[in-house]
């Protein structure tokens, strides 16, 4: 009976239960087994967007001129590759596999916490020059010129925005839509991590991509945020719905994060960014004091409840799925 069972949901729901074992694979294949950087296409996928920006964006022309040049800068990088990916997937020997490949390399790299964990060594150190150099490889602002407060205000909003940026989002844009919204996801969280609109030499070039990002990555950013609150169930829900009126309507997915994590830690999060000598004023999210690299640690422990949180529910989600069909059966 169990031989028929199994050959029966094999012809009925593998194509139901396929993308629960891909994730999982390609998931836990970036934990355990990372690329080295010099390997990662991502980074190369960064350089080139800069190189090509410095051929097509010119800070002297006009608004329009620079808005239409980043949209056309946008479509020609991204476009070509998830085309030549999709159509590729349907003449490759074993599909799945090749999803899980692509999967894997899209979920490059999945080391926050080690990550983080070394950057907060650092500053115990009290060699906070390493903490920035190792950020800086990491987000699109100078870290350079960053306070120990400030340091810890970066290391922390960077770590649960990655989670939802380079996991939720991307785990999520795959059940949606496959490969191809998967890969408009990530190379559109590149692009704007390289032309990022809050830069004043990518500002209106930079603006499509940054617009794009927030429409794909709204429902990742509040299911995260939820999931933030659960982990935490002393705060109130209605920090997911209040509106975010003194941020760029581009920057609200961070905002949101960056607050849900500022009140769960009962810290400050946010303030201005230096994008090579100009200083950009964001909102603080004010909850209580400044962070040290106690909340940081802290900020570690909520990452990885979260990230659990997801972990269980793709696991969970085909057993329970398989357990109906066999009682069915």
């Amino acid at each position: 009976m169990e031989k028929e069972f199994i050959q029966h949901l094999f012809e009925q729901d593998h194509y139901l239960l396929a993308p629960f074992v891909a994730v999982l694979c390609a998931w836990a294949l970036a934990y355990l087994a990372p690329l080295p950087k010099q390997l990662q296409p991502l980074l190369w996928f960064n350089r080139i967007a800069l190189l090509f920006a410095s051929k097509v964006n010119h800070p002297q022309r006009s608004t329009q001129q620079r808005y239409v040049a980043g949209i056309l800068a946008c479509s020609i990088l991204i476009i070509p590759i998830i085309i030549f990916i999709s159509v590729f997937q349907y003449l490759v020997a074993f599909e799945y596999l090749y999803e899980i490949l692509i999967i894997y390399l899209c979920l490059q790299p999945q080391q926050h916490k080690k990550i983080t964990q070394y950057m907060v060594q650092a500053q115990l150190q009290h060699a906070p020059d390493i903490a920035k150099k190792q950020l800086q490889t990491m987000v699109d602002y100078n870290c350079q010129q960053l306070s120990n407060i400030g340091l810890n205000k970066a290391i922390i909003s960077w770590l649960l925005t990655s989670a939802c940026y380079e996991t939720v989002g991307l785990i999520l844009a795959y059940f949606i839509g496959g490969l191809p919204l998967l890969l408009l996801a990530i190379l559109s969280h590149r692009l704007n991590i390289a032309w990022s609109e809050l830069n004043p030499h990518y500002h209106n070039f930079g603006q499509a991509i940054a617009t794009l990002k927030q429409w794909l990555f709204w429902l990742p950013s509040r299911l995260w945020g939820l999931t933030l609150i659960m982990v935490n169930m002393g705060h109130d829900y209605r920090l997911l719905f209040k509106p975010l009126n003194d941020r760029p309507v581009s920057q609200t997915n961070n905002g949101y994060i960056e607050r849900i994590t500022a009140a769960i830690l009962s810290i400050e999060l946010g303030g201005p960014k230096q994008y090579q000598q100009h200083k950009v004023r964001l909102a603080k999210q004010t909850f209580g004091q400044p962070p040290t690299s106690g909340d940081v640690i802290k900020a570690i422990k909520y990452y990885l409840m979260g990230i659990t949180i997801w972990l269980y529910v793709l696991v969970l989600l085909p057993i329970i799925w398989i357990f109906i069909r066999y009682l069915q059966f």
